[in-house]
């Protein structure tokens, strides 16, 4: 079948959802990290490495964040996954897009994104890998 994700005319397609895929990983690296410092200014105390594990998988202050693991996820599913097709890919990458693209009716999710992009360097830098990946053609 010639519509399948893994067959040599979906190369762009792969290759774009493995860079997005490149990009945002330190970019929810850079923002876990970030949410981390505000979470312990804000609580007062210290949180070990697995207990960031914990909070960044149940507690409301980084649900936000889940997108992005999520986004993450779903990537590896398809770039694993023999039945996935060019279809799916595609959506994919415009459901990141959509993800990043301010619009009307900004989510909770694009609108803490952009705040901690005002606060934390790292996360801009990262952002911009993002950005290339997304919008540039491949």
């Amino acid at each position: 079948m010639n519509n399948m994700l893994h067959e040599p005319t979906a190369l762009p397609i792969r290759n774009g959802l493995r860079d997005l895929r490149a990009s945002l990983l330190p970019l929810h690296k850079s923002l876990l990290e970030h949410e981390k410092i505000e979470y312990e200014r804000d609580r007062g105390r210290s949180v070990t490495p697995g207990e960031l594990v914990r909070l960044a998988l149940g507690d409301p202050w980084f649900g936000w964040l889940r997108k992005l693991s999520e986004m993450i996820v779903g990537i590896d599913q398809l770039l694993e996954d023999d039945a996935a097709s060019m279809d799916d890919g595609l959506l994919m990458l415009q459901t990141a897009r959509a993800l990043f693209r301010p619009g009307p009716d900004e989510t909770d999710f694009l609108r803490r994104y952009k705040a901690a992009l005002q606060r934390d360097p790292a996360s801009v830098l990262a952002h911009v890998q993002v950005q290339r990946a997304l919008f540039t053609d491949s």
